[in-house]
């Protein structure tokens, strides 16, 4: 609506418009209902952070989220505030959180020890049996299982422990709702990443790795019967720190619970 006063032109714009050039001549020119660089009102640009925005009816909101960004609370100020690739509450989509023992990587939750740098350790002077979950679900393949295990292992995950004593330590996946292997190596993490550098072997009777615990590959006996497709080891191990590596055999991934039970050697035993 113009308007003279004191010889000059102004303009008192209707609602959802604005006159943003300052130019009478064509009037309220700018529809601020729609215009991403006058949003509500001239000079309000909507442009919300890692999004493309949209004007609306004055409002500026989130049209969409830049890849690998996602818009979880809502609200345009901060637009698509969370990266969906490493953020541990919301990875891959908002409220996916990743479990412990996963952390958010690429957008999946990826197990923390799915590497031999990063081996969970076990702390067996807690108990003589110990409980511990597990899971391979989008973790790497990392190393195979030595011979005379099958090499076919798929995602794997490591754990480590460390013995002052001569020690039998003995681990299985019973229980477990998918295709597992298992086996023991050195720690290799002073040297490097290789972890299938560093299998061993023990004695006649001791079980260094395992596919199937109905077969124990190393020791040639008849295992359990009744253990389907998860694994036992079992092996005498002086002092020092060594791996457990579990995997699935395969494209085979779930999570599951290693069952490890430990007993010293006396020097008579």
């Amino acid at each position: 609506v113009p308007r003279c006063g004191g010889g000059v032109c102004t303009l008192a714009c209707n609602p959802g418009f604005g006159d943003c050039d300052g130019m009478a001549a064509n009037g309220c020119e700018t529809d601020t209902n729609g215009s991403l660089t006058h949003c509500g009102g001239c000079n309000l640009a909507c442009r919300p952070p890692n999004a493309t925005g949209a004007c609306s009816g004055g409002a500026c909101l989130v049209a969409r989220c830049a890849s690998g960004f996602l818009d979880c609370n809502g609200a345009a100020a901060d637009g698509c505030e969370v990266s969906a690739q490493t953020d541990n509450a919301n990875c891959g989509a908002c409220g996916r959180a990743c479990a412990g023992g996963t952390a958010c990587s690429a957008g999946l939750c990826v197990p923390t020890n799915d590497d031999c740098l990063r081996a969970t350790p076990i702390d067996l002077g807690a108990a003589t049996h110990l409980d511990v979950p597990f899971t391979v679900v989008n973790a790497g393949h990392t190393t195979d299982a030595p011979t005379p295990c099958s090499s076919t292992g798929g995602a794997d995950v490591f754990f480590s422990f460390t013995l002052t004593q001569t020690e039998m330590v003995y681990v299985d996946t019973f229980g477990t709702g998918f295709d597992t292997m298992l086996f023991f190596a050195r720690d290799g993490r002073p040297r490097g990443t290789a972890c299938q550098s560093y299998s061993i072997f023990g004695l006649e009777g001791q079980v260094w790795c395992n596919d199937d615990a109905t077969v124990a590959e190393t020791s040639g006996g008849p295992g359990c019967a009744t253990a389907g497709n998860t694994s036992q080891v079992v092996g005498r191990f002086g002092p020092g720190t060594y791996f457990i590596v579990v995997s699935g055999f395969a494209s085979s991934q779930g999570a599951g619970t290693l069952h490890v039970e430990h007993l010293p050697i006396t020097a008579t035993g």
